[in-house]
């Protein structure tokens, strides 16, 4: 597999490998990052939930990947889509070729949020590749491309834009869902009840809500005529699953749950979940359930049982439904028995028939298992149920067969479907991520991709897993990147990123683009830990207990190797993490020389406002409740509140914090956090994208929020300034703060 170098004090400690050390690079930098390609199908990020699947046809001919490259110089995001030939990929991994050279079947750019290219699907005649693409900023459509007969066929002509679809080789038809306008029209009168609005939708004042609104769509997949709508449109956080059956005239989709007064009361899927009357516009935690289409005349009905609780085996993304035959078709589900009848069971795999709605049981999971990431049918009688293993283990694959007697299962290793090459994501601590084949004759391995050849020259700081003991005792794993040209001996700055980490996996960013920017920093010369998470006592007081503790333990245990300088601590929160970072400035005697939080949550009282309406609706508050010691801030609860919210503490923060806000259609919860820290003349700073997202896309919003970073705690931590006359702003502000705060000596 192709090498990267690491440093000398890395390169040193591979076994017998000093001497053949490349020579040492240059140290990476904020624009290398962000200009890098990075694989979007197979996901990098969503890889840290689980193996991510190379897409093989099904005839074993071919296989897809899509990348992102960051185009700095022209502010947009470059897609790529290319499909490989599997026997010349073969023959590179046994060294009887060359690296085999892709089929370039679309190059388009995007200034969007979106990803141009998604949703990359092998159809069931196994060979034609099914996919949504945005080609010159046009609204994204469903596109085809056989690579045996060459061309690329538009399914779709929409005027806005397409997320998911499902096509079946033979019947010209394609069932798919698109955005429609989601504006709340009451704007326009005089005044009308807020009722369960966020104060972010206020602050939208009719445009376009926060929450997608979808609609799912038949059309002729040769373009004429036009899309007939499935039912009526509706809101989710998530978009809806969806297949049509073999025969094209009938669709199966998994949506909102209508509410039934009968439903009220009963809970949707098991601790912690909420009503089955929850809206799926403000929760993901919602219920939904299947809904079947008659294709040529629209009609709808509800397939069977009661509504799919959020707690569903199917995992985000995956599809719970797999047609066996034109009439029968199998759905992953939670039984809930009829109306009334008390606690849902656990979830099962149902059979169900579409003529007469009876359904019968194939398998039933575990409520508290592992949730299934596939299900296919293979045939009319046997359903295939692909199971993630821990630890980026092998999936497993279980496949039921049906007979007289019903079904019956046995587990077997899933790998795609070609005899010879396994295809693979593969990276780890000094392995960029690359596509890598392996020939399961031969059992040799090779990188086929090479997507990253100016990495040569970079020198990344050395990875290595990392455990510690917080100073409550509990056990914390994460990532370590020590800095560029590392020395034994010397104490470096640190920088903790939170929100979790992903075993072997190599670290450019952290857990997500946005503030982390782990090896840029390293290259400034600081020691990063990409902290994991506890997965223990979330949404309790001891959450936040227990972070700070293991913030702590993190400083103790480098501190005691000699690593880190423990006076220039600095400390990353996004999103939930916010919280963490609030904590810490508040309540630790540690001292935080700075700090970031970032679109993070805040337990302040604005943020418990902010819950109402939006999230999880009353279940948000429930969370910050919970986080307080299980009461709102009123009455007794007040005390509890005053005692245990870093907003109530304020005055004892002495760390300079950065907040950023990641888009301009809300408002943080940090906003009161802010306006009290202005107000008792602390260091603090506030930055807005207002075209961002709470996960960065654009590369220059990137740039700017990781370059920003990297200055921000060069500064404090380093008393650095970069000297781009661009910067003398930030820098005059930033050294204003640190007079007033008293800071000069750090």
């Amino acid at each position: 597999m192709r090498s990267v170098v690491f440093g000398l004090a890395f390169a040193a400690a591979l076994a017998g490998a000093a001497a053949a050390a490349p020579a040492e690079g240059r140290a990476p930098t904020v624009r290398d990052i962000v200009e890098m390609t990075r694989l979007i199908d197979p996901d990098v990020y969503l890889s840290a939930f689980g193996p991510e699947a190379v897409k093989v046809s099904g005839d074993g001919r071919w296989f897809a990947i899509a990348t992102e490259t960051g185009d700095l110089a022209a502010g947009r995001n470059i897609y790529v889509l290319s499909v490989y030939d599997t026997a010349p990929a073969l023959a590179y991994v046994d060294g009887k070729g060359p690296r085999p050279t892709p089929r370039q079947v679309l190059r388009t750019t995007s200034a969007d949020n979106i990803e141009a290219i998604s949703q990359l699907t092998w159809l069931s005649d196994g060979h034609t590749l099914g996919f949504i693409a945005s080609v010159d900023e046009a609204p994204a459509q469903v596109f085809a491309f056989d690579p045996v007969a060459g061309g690329l066929r538009q399914l779709t002509h929409h005027p806005r834009r397409v997320t998911d679809f499902h096509v079946i080789p033979g019947v010209d038809r394609v069932v798919y869902v698109a955005t429609v306008p989601n504006v709340n029209e009451e704007w326009s009168k005089t005044s009308f009840p807020l009722r369960n609005r966020s104060v972010h939708e206020v602050l939208q004042q009719g445009r376009d809500r926060i929450q997608p609104r979808y609609q799912l769509y038949a059309a002729d997949t040769d373009g004429n005529g036009s899309p007939k709508p499935l039912g009526a449109s509706f809101e989710d956080l998530f978009e809806p699953l969806f297949r049509m059956s073999p025969d094209g005239r009938h669709a199966l989709a998994l949506r909102p749950f209508r509410a039934d007064p009968a439903w009220a009361t009963l809970a949707s899927g098991g601790p912690g979940s909420v009503p089955v009357v929850t809206p799926c516009g403000v929760s993901g935690s919602c219920a939904r359930q299947f809904v079947l289409y008659d294709l040529a005349t629209g009609a709808e009905r509800p397939l069977a049982g009661g509504p799919v609780g959020p707690l569903g085996p199917w995992a985000a993304g995956a599809p719970g439904i797999a047609w066996l035959d034109a009439h029968r078709v199998a759905v992953a589900n939670i039984r809930m028995g009829a109306a009334g009848e008390g606690p849902p069971a656990d979830p099962a795999i149902l059979e169900a028939d579409v003529a007469t709605g009876e359904t019968r049981t194939v398998a039933k999971l575990s409520a508290t298992g592992p949730r299934i990431t596939g299900l296919r049918a293979i045939g009319a009688d046997r359903i295939v149920v692909t199971v993630p293993q821990a630890d980026g283990a092998a999936a497993q694959e279980v496949t039921y067969s049906r007979a007289a007697g019903g079904w019956s299962a046995a587990t077997v290793e899933a790998h795609s479907s070609t005899e010879r090459l396994r295809l693979a994501f593969d990276q780890d601590y000094d392995r960029v991520p690359e596509i890598v084949g392996r020939d399961l004759k031969t059992g040799r391995s090779r990188a086929i991709t090479d997507l990253n050849p100016q990495f040569r020259g970079i020198t990344f700081g050395r990875q290595e897993e990392f455990h510690w003991r917080g100073r409550d005792g509990q056990d914390w794993s994460g990532d370590l990147i020590l800095p560029v040209g590392y020395r034994p001996g010397v104490r470096y700055p640190l920088v903790v990123q939170t929100h979790g980490f992903q075993p072997h996996a190599f670290v450019f960013e952290g857990a997500a683009p946005g503030p982390f920017t782990a090896q840029a920093l390293a290259g400034r010369g600081f020691v990063v830990v990409q902290m994991g998470e506890l997965h223990k006592g979330g949404g309790t007081h001891f959450e936040l207990t227990a972070a700070q503790a293991g913030i702590e333990g993190i400083i103790d245990t480098l501190d005691a190797r000699g690593l880190i300088d423990r006076s220039r601590v600095g400390l990353i929160g996004w999103s939930y993490t916010g919280m963490f970072v609030d904590q810490m400035m508040a309540f630790s005697t540690y001292p935080i020389a700075a700090a970031t939080t970032a679109d993070g949550d805040s337990v302040t009282l604005f943020g418990y406002g902010g819950q109402v309406g939006r999230g999880d609706g009353a279940s948000g508050l429930e969370y910050y409740d919970s986080l307080m010691g299980d009461a709102p801030p009123a009455g007794e609860g007040l005390k509890l509140w005053l005692a245990n919210s870093a907003f109530f503490h304020l005055d004892r923060v002495r760390t300079p914090l950065l907040i950023e806000q990641l888009g301009g259609d809300y408002l943080s919860p940090a906003w009161d956090t802010y306006a009290v820290l202005k107000r008792l003349g602390k260091p603090v700073d506030w930055y807005i994208y207002p075209r961002g997202t709470h996960v960065l896309v654009k590369p220059l919003e990137r740039l700017a929020s990781q370059q920003l970073n990297v200055d921000w705690y060069s500064f404090w931590l380093q008393g650095y300034e970069d000297p781009d006359p661009a910067k003398a702003d930030q820098y005059a502000r930033w050294r204003l703060m640190k007079q007033q705060s008293g800071k000069e000596g750090r």
